[in-house]
């Protein structure tokens, strides 16, 4: 663990860096908690270096505690008062708020930057959705999403209107479907992997039934691709063959045939091999991409 700051070094008093006090912190403070309009709010807060921090929201949309990664920007606290763009990367399936940082270079990206990346947790299998559960909208994934978080953000840390958004596999789904579903909330969007026709005929159903079905069919990227309109958009997908970049041996049954059809206003880029995304060299491209985009340079 680095030394760090004197302000970094509070872990469970709910503030967030912009709002912190000189005085010592505890807990019991609630002058300095920085809560969403529901009510959900910052619980606790450690920094593994001195841009690096770990959030945890006790999220009334979920009825339950989740996680966002944070790098703060280059400039941050020596700029008081400034408004950051914001870059969202989301995971993919049975994967975890820490992936970004542990298996790309979004940290060496983004180091002279000033953007806010923020790294949601999204469950192993949420799907970036609010879901339907014994007569409640829960676990409410899209709300804590973008509306708890997105508050707790500019409240606590001044983020932007400027923000862009990408993911791979099951975050490359959540980036284009939370886009089409919020038309102008975002100025970029990415997606490495992603299922963007959830009701193509090759697809497999997360979850049986007719709600599911439905469900799935609100949050379409494909469907939605009218309102993605004036919003940036990249898709990058396999072909459903064996290509250079696989291992030896690789079966060619265990592939999934890519989604054709309604790409909507995409930049596309192809690539020959099955869905292993973290192995990709170029996955660095995604958040590349959508910093370009919502930063201009």
């Amino acid at each position: 663990m680095h030394d760090l700051p004197d302000r970094t070094r509070c872990r469970s008093s709910g503030t967030l860096p912009s709002v912190q006090r000189s005085k010592p912190c505890r807990s019991s403070d609630q002058r300095n908690l920085v809560w969403s309009d529901n009510g959900a709010s910052v619980v606790a807060q450690n920094f593994l270096d001195t841009r690096t921090v770990d959030i945890t929201i006790d999220s009334v949309a979920l009825g339950h505690t989740a996680s966002a990664r944070i790098i703060l920007p280059n400039r941050f606290g020596r700029q008081a008062g400034a408004s950051w763009p914001v870059l969202y990367l989301l995971h993919g399936g049975y994967g975890s708020y820490v992936d970004w940082t542990k298996n790309s270079d979004i940290a060496g990206l983004v180091r002279e930057r000033d953007v806010l990346v923020v790294m949601p947790d999204g469950w192993s299998l949420g799907f970036y959705t609010d879901w339907w559960a014994r007569g409640g909208r829960k676990p409410g994934w899209e709300t804590f999403h973008l509306v708890e978080l997105v508050q707790i953000l500019e409240r606590g840390l001044h983020a932007a209107d400027r923000r862009a958004i990408a993911g791979l596999s099951m975050g490359g789904f959540g980036a284009v479907s939370y886009a089409g579903r919020r038309p102008g909330f975002f100025r970029a969007v990415a997606s490495f992997s992603g299922t963007l026709d959830t009701l193509h005929p090759t697809v497999e159903p997360i979850s049986p039934g007719p709600y599911a079905t439905w469900l799935l069919q609100a949050h379409n990227p494909a469907d939605l691709l009218q309102n993605l309109r004036g919003t940036k958009l990249f898709v990058s997908c396999g072909d459903g063959q064996v290509g250079p970049l696989d291992p030896p041996g690789t079966d060619p049954r265990q592939h999934r045939r890519p989604v054709r059809g309604r790409t909507g206003p995409a930049e596309p880029g192809v690539l020959r091999a099955r869905h292993t995304p973290w192995t990709r060299p170029h996955l660095r491209d995604l958040p590349r991409l959508a910093l370009v985009a919502v930063l201009g340079t």
